[in-house]
């Protein structure tokens, strides 16, 4: 009774947009947060709910907005990304009932970027977002958000025949925490947005050659020499692959030095590497 009452308010009292996502309607107040909850309270007020149940909505009110401008503000940013929303299919119910539960909570501007960017990917093609990572992303805070991030910055992606795989290659290095704190790269295994293979390194066998590793825009071919390749003990879960991915990574985070680490790290093992012109 109370969202009848809140979508009632919005749609004579002030005006409303409606964002179709997966076929989904959604009402959401514009405007001053004060004048929407002004809005809403006196809808509530002109209702025919007992006294009782007006003084509990209108208690509410100023949460109940907040969740409300919350979603509004994820829906618009996915709307930044979709080409074209009148054809998209509708979203799995259980998927989208789970991803508003827990992106009405999201205020964080940061934060509400990638829940939408996530909400478009899903829309524009459904099965793509697993529930798990909106599990992820409801606990994770803005700050390991934002370092995740630049985790990814590190990411080589390494593709075995069809296959592509992403990792953080050689991560036990000792020169490596001068780019990237270890400790939160366990932390990050811990929350699932990466896969730590116990203590060894995931390895890539050289009937798989040649191998091709992308860093940013640079493409290497790596020939295997040897038993195996070595290539770091963590990778990305499928959860934070789909992060990854979301990421608009800027060429300007290219990591000249730590590429060359890289690579020289993968020579010592016998393998030759060969920079493929794009």
């Amino acid at each position: 009774m109370d969202m009848e009452i809140l979508k009632s308010a919005a749609n004579t009292a002030v005006p409303s947009i409606f964002s179709f996502i997966g076929g989904r309607a959604s009402s959401f107040i514009k405007g001053t947060y004060e004048e929407a909850k002004d809005f809403y309270i006196q809808g509530i007020k002109d209702s025919p709910l007992p006294f009782i149940e007006k003084e509990r909505l209108i208690l509410e009110a100023p949460k109940r907005l907040r969740k409300m401008r919350n979603e509004k503000a994820i829906a618009d940013k996915a709307f930044e990304h979709l080409e074209n929303c009148e054809n998209a299919k509708p979203l799995d119910e259980d998927w989208e009932l789970n991803f508003w539960d827990k992106a009405e909570n999201i205020s964080n501007e940061d934060m509400q970027a990638i829940w939408g960017k996530i909400l478009a990917t899903e829309v524009e093609k459904p099965g793509s977002i697993p529930k798990t990572l909106i599990h992820i992303l409801s606990v994770i805070s803005t700050e390991q958000a934002k370092y995740f991030e630049k985790v990814c910055n590190f990411v080589f992606t390494i593709k075995v025949s069809a296959v592509a795989t992403n990792t953080v290659p050689f991560i036990d290095d000792l020169n490596y925490s001068k780019y990237i704190k270890l400790g939160w790269l366990a932390a990050f295994a811990n929350l699932g947005l990466l896969y730590k293979n116990g203590g060894n390194n995931f390895s890539i066998q050289p009937n798989f050659n040649p191998v091709e590793a992308i860093y940013f825009n640079k493409k290497i071919s790596i020939t295997i020499i040897g038993n195996k390749l070595n290539i770091g003990s963590y990778c990305l879960s499928d959860e934070g692959d789909v992060l990854f991915r979301s990421f608009d990574r800027e060429q300007e985070n290219f990591n000249l030095e730590y590429c060359e680490e890289v690579l020289e790290m993968i020579r010592s093992q016998g393998a030759t590497v060969r920079e493929i012109q794009s």
